[in-house]
C-alpha cells in the first residue's frame, strides 16, 4: 500500500488553494468553488479539498487514502482478520474504487485503486493551465528583499497577472520618490513574437516552469523579464536589460502574493 492521498475540509476553496500553493502544492483539478485536488512538488502525493460551508470537528479530522493495487484481495484479507468495512469496494464515476472504514478511534480511511484517474484523470486542468495558475493573482512588492543594479527602487508596487484568451494580461503600479506610474501589457506564451507597435515587439514563453517574456525592438532584445514562484509562495521577477553593449543589467524584484 502507498499512502499517497489525504483530503481535507476547507470553508473557503480559494483562500485555501493560495495558502498550499505557498506551501509548494500545484492544483491538478480545478471544480471550485465545490472542490480541488492538488500535488506535493516532489513525490507521489496528492491533496484534495473539499467545500463545507460550515467546517465542523469533525471536517477537520483528514481522511486518509491508502492505495492498493490488489485492492479487493487486501480487503477480503482485512475482513478474516476481523476488520469491518462501511463500505466494500466500489467503482466511483471519477474512476477509483473505493472501500471505506475506520481505525479503532473512529478516524475516516479509504482504501483505493486509482492507477492513472489520481493525477491525470480526463477533467484535469491543462497543461497550459497548469503552467498559468501559480501566476495568476494579485503580488505585493517587497523591495526589503529586492536587488537593484539600475535605475530607482521603487517604495510600493503591485503587480496583477489575470488571464485574457490564450494569454495573460498584467498591470503594474509603483511608488518611485512619492511618484506614481501604471503600465499594462498582454503576454500570449506561444514562443511567438508579437508587435507591440511599429518598432517593438515581445515573445513569451514557458521555461523551466516559469514564464519569461522578451522585448524586441527593430528586432534586437532589449530586455528579458523571468518570472518564478519560489519557496514560500513567493514572486521571483528578474529584468535583464540590455543597454546596446554586450553586458547586461540586472534587477531581482521579490512579491509576495495579497491573500
Amino acid at each position: 500500500m502507498d499512502l499517497n492521498q489525504v483530503t481535507i475540509s476547507a470553508s473557503d476553496l480559494y483562500r485555501a488553494v493560495q495558502f498550499y500553493e505557498c506551501l509548494g502544492l500545484r492544483m491538478i483539478v480545478d471544480s471550485r468553488p465545490r472542490y480541488v485536488r492538488m500535488i506535493m512538488p516532489c513525490g507521489n502525493a496528492t491533496l484534495s479539498i473539499h467545500h463545507r460551508d460550515h467546517v465542523t470537528d469533525d471536517d477537520r479530522a483528514p481522511i486518509l487514502y491508502f492505495e492498493s493495487e490488489s485492492l479487493d484481495h487486501l480487503v477480503h484479507n482485512l475482513q478474516l482478520s476481523g476488520v469491518s468495512f462501511d463500505q466494500y469496494p466500489v467503482d466511483q464515476r471519477w474512476g477509483w474504487r473505493e472501500a471505506h472504514l475506520k481505525d479503532p478511534d473512529g478516524n475516516r480511511l479509504i482504501l483505493y485503486y486509482a492507477a492513472e484517474n489520481r493525477k491525470n484523470p480526463p477533467w484535469r486542468i491543462s497543461a497550459h493551465a497548469f503552467a498559468m495558475h501559480p501566476y495568476l493573482r494579485d503580488w505585493i512588492f517587497l523591495p526589503e528583499k529586492s536587488k537593484y543594479t539600475f535605475g530607482p527602487k521603487p517604495s510600493a508596487a503591485t503587480y496583477c497577472l489575470k488571464p485574457i484568451q490564450d494569454g495573460i494580461h498584467a498591470t503594474l503600479n509603483w511608488t518611485i520618490d512619492s511618484q506614481d506610474s501604471f503600465a499594462e501589457y498582454v503576454m500570449v506564451p506561444d514562443g511567438k513574437q508579437h508587435k507591440i507597435d511599429a518598432t517593438r515587439s515581445i515573445r513569451c514563453y514557458f521555461e523551466n516552469g516559469g514564464i519569461v517574456s522578451e522585448q524586441y525592438k527593430n528586432n534586437r532584445m532589449i530586455a528579458r523579464t523571468i518570472r518564478n514562484v519560489i519557496l514560500g509562495g513567493l514572486l521571483s521577477v528578474v529584468l535583464e536589460h540590455y543597454p546596446g553593449n554586450e553586458e547586461s543589467n540586472t534587477n531581482i524584484q521579490i512579491y509576495r502574493p495579497l491573500m
